[in-house]
């Protein structure tokens, strides 16, 4: 038995209720009235519930026989067949909703009583609610998202094949999340295939590029990471051998570059979670680092300076951002008690009529968080 029929059953009791209203009206039924138009209501569902289920029967042979004889065109059918329901049945229920609701805000005819229209809309939502699972759940239904799976699966996997990662993306958008174990399966496979052929490669160039420094390297490795955080078949696809690459890199820094090795043990911790055998050391090794950057009190830690930082947060501030070019960034006073350091980057960047120009940024680090606020561009 589908939810659809159980509601029916419902909603039948509900009816014999009301008549019962109508002949002599109780709690919480007052007013024959009031009876009567929850009987109509109820009546009015039964029926759209009975047409719905109706149609459903109607079609989902049909369905069931195009997956075994892998009638395409028939599928295609189906599937407008089950889009016009799904149309229809939001229309006539969204309509419905909108006149309880302006009974809810000023009643009128039908509705005497903002309970009553109050009423009125938390059934319809019901309804709604039902017809809309039973639609979905329908053999026609699955086999129409079983096929637009396939479809799509098929057209990831040929862009996969010519190495369009951004297209093979592309193509897994909207599959159904009901589709069957088998086809999530091949979805996970392909999203990890694609974080490998795109995200991977450019991971790995930035841990061997001579254009950054340690720290550097680790934040924008730590930021790639991060923007794959909602891919969960990406990320296990890309941490077993994400974990050798940054390992390989950490292992040679030397012990007393505090905020390099947290930095990566961390990151290290992070990408652990995602293998088959995690290692416990990088915790424990993160955990250490991290006690040993706070410092004797606690409170100040041990910052480099902040080339990276201040390559993000400047060229924002620019007229033309992609003309800035870093020249260096160096360190100034200490300030409210040693808590704080100045430091300065100069640039050069496009000014407003298209020149180049050289300038000086400020910024303020706070020495219990390492992190930089940019002051003045001047």
């Amino acid at each position: 038995m589908s939810l659809l029929n159980i509601l029916i059953l419902g909603l039948t009791f509900l009816s014999y209720i009301f008549c019962a209203g109508i002949i002599y009206p109780f709690k919480p039924i007052k007013t024959r009235k009031t009876a009567v138009i929850g009987f109509g209501i109820t009546i009015l569902a039964i029926v759209i519930c009975e047409a719905i289920l109706e149609y459903v029967a109607k079609h989902e042979q049909q369905a069931i026989g195009a997956i075994q004889t892998e009638n395409t065109g028939l599928v295609a059918q189906g599937y407008g067949n089950v889009e016009a329901a799904l149309n229809t049945t939001s229309i006539i229920f969204f309509v419905l909703l909108i006149i309880c609701v302006a009974g809810i805000v000023y009643p009128f005819k039908p509705f005497k009583s903002r309970k009553m229209a109050m009423f009125g809309f938390v059934v319809t939502f019901i309804v709604y609610i039902f017809s809309l699972s039973s639609i979905t759940n329908s053999p026609e239904y699955i086999a129409v998202a079983e096929q637009e799976a396939a479809d799509s699966i098929q057209a990831a996997k040929v862009a996969l094949d010519s190495q369009d990662y951004d297209k093979a993306e592309a193509k897994l958008v909207g599959i159904s999340e009901f589709v069957s174990a088998g086809k999530r399966v091949e979805v996970a496979q392909i999203k990890g295939a694609i974080a490998r052929g795109r995200e991977l490669p450019i991971m790995q160039n930035i841990i061997t590029s001579d254009e950054y420094d340690a720290l550097t390297k680790l934040k924008k490795v730590k930021e790639l990471w991060d923007g794959l955080k909602g891919n969960e078949a990406g990320l296990k696809g890309i941490s077993p051998k994400l974990e050798l690459i940054v390992l390989d890199f950490v292992k040679p820094i030397p012990s007393t570059e505090l905020l390099q090795n947290r930095l990566g043990y961390e990151l290290l911790v992070e990408i652990d979670a995602y293998t088959i055998l995690p290692d416990p050391s990088y915790a424990e090794k993160a955990k250490s680092y991290a006690a040993k950057s706070a410092g004797k009190d606690g409170e100040t830690r041990v910052c480099i300076i902040p080339n990276y930082d201040f390559s993000l947060q400047v060229p924002r501030h620019l007229n033309d951002p992609r003309s800035f070019k870093p020249v260096r960034v160096y360190w100034g006073a200490f300030n409210n008690n040693g808590k704080r350091r100045t430091v300065y980057m100069d640039y050069r960047a496009k000014n407003g009529f298209g020149g180049v120009i050289s300038n000086t940024a400020t910024g303020v680090v706070n020495l219990s968080t390492c992190r930089l606020t940019l002051l003045s561009l001047d």
